[in-house]
């Protein structure tokens, strides 16, 4: 069997949508694609994190990854990328205007025939070293013409050089790792035809494997998603956070080593570097309305919470508790809460009980950097008479 995966190095297309849905023109997204300050992020986390990742993972395989690159990127990067391809042979590189070649046939010419495992991956995305031993289980003849997803990884927030704040995902037909099985005759390749992952399955039979971290999904603030509707950097960092915090973290730093090891120094730092500013724990709550005042206060924009509560009765409720939440200045809460009709709640969001526990997080973003002065638990199902708080913290 034959594993080979493709990275488009900032790959400039004429005509893409990369730059037409944008509001900038053709020759600002040009400028801003081979910019200095977006291809640092990438070219160090592919040539220092995600090939040594790679060149875990290929392990015994047959095992080629193409980096196809445009003729126009600046000679600067092009080095770094021919001195990548001599310290790991198992690089292919192919300027993909310059040469009429399928880099696909060229490195399969000469071979036996065998079932063949197509990937992309992104510049700034990784992958577990764990990654082809998964796909290996598919990329048999049987599986011919059809994709494989693996739908569970980790999304990380890239920021000075290093990743931290680990996050938990399962996505339905991620791009990360996306995978297609075909087959090599000894002379053609049968391979299915390329499809968006948003509507893979619409398209080709797909097979989805969502048992084991996978994929690790970059958040940096020089993702050209970012850069399509804002050139403001407040707005930028707001955005990548905020879709960040959407997810659980990750709490078991052990399995995140075992799957990304070259993180090892980064994962370990996160780890002990979690604490929060605020934090209650055991504590029984009778009273319908309960107000605590924080006392240690910081101006920021995001606030992410979690809790872990024990419900008096066995019952299931939407809306079993209030968090409500009050600030030393008007602020508008861009995402995560609710404003009340009620002046006494202003900000909150009600809390799903369910089989008697509420446990969860909790994210929300404001518009400008201020402070949480006040935060409420009010019991707002008539049918809990108390609560019991096992832990609440809130960084």
């Amino acid at each position: 069997m034959y594993f080979i995966g493709q990275t488009r190095f900032s790959l400039y297309i004429p005509g893409s949508n990369a730059w037409n849905v944008s509001n900038f023109t053709e020759e600002e997204y040009i400028a801003h694609l081979f910019s200095d300050e977006r291809m640092s992020v990438r070219v160090n986390i592919f040539s220092e994190i995600s090939i040594p990742l790679m060149n875990k993972m290929r392990k015994q395989y047959d095992f080629r990854h193409i980096v196809s690159y445009s003729s126009i990127l600046p000679q600067k990067w092009k080095n770094i990328l021919f001195n990548l391809q001599k310290k790991y042979p198992f690089l292919y590189l192919c300027e993909v205007d310059s040469k009429n070649e399928n880099p696909l046939y060229s490195i399969l010419k000469g071979k036996e025939s065998g079932a063949v495992a197509f990937f992309r991956l992104d510049d700034d995305d990784l992958l577990s070293i764990n990654y082809l031993d998964n796909l290996a289980k598919y990329n048999k003849s049987a599986y011919k013409n059809m994709a494989v997803s693996f739908g569970k990884g980790i999304a990380a927030l890239y920021k000075q050089n290093n990743y931290m704040d680990f996050r938990n995902v399962v996505q339905q037909y991620p791009s990360m790792g996306q995978a297609y099985i075909g087959y090599w005759s000894g002379k053609n390749l049968e391979l299915p035809p390329m499809y968006s992952h948003h509507n893979l399955d619409q398209n080709i039979p797909v097979i989805v494997d969502s048992a084991n971290i996978m994929y690790l999904q970059t958040y940096h603030e020089q993702q050209d998603s970012n850069y399509r509707f804002s050139k403001a950097t407040n707005i930028q960092e707001a955005t990548v956070e905020a879709e960040l915090s959407k997810y659980p973290k990750n709490k078991n730093s052990e399995q995140l080593i075992a799957c990304f090891p070259v993180l090892d120094m980064n994962i370990r730092e996160f780890s002990d570097k979690k604490t929060s500013y605020f934090s209650i724990s055991n504590l029984e709550i009778s009273k319908k309305d309960t107000l605590i005042a924080i006392q240690k206060n910081k101006d920021k924009c995001l606030f992410e919470l979690e809790y872990e509560i024990i419900l008096s009765k066995q019952l299931t409720s939407p809306k079993a508790i209030v968090f409500s939440f009050k600030f030393d200045q008007n602020v508008t809460v861009q995402s995560g809460l609710t404003f009340s009709s009620y002046n006494d709640i202003g900000w909150f969001k009600y809390i799903c009980g369910s089989n008697g526990t509420a446990n969860g997080t909790l994210s929300f973003i404001l518009d400008k950097p201020a402070q949480l002065t006040d935060f409420r638990i009010i019991i707002w199902d008539d049918r809990f008479k108390s609560i019991s708080i096992k832990s609440i913290s809130i960084s």
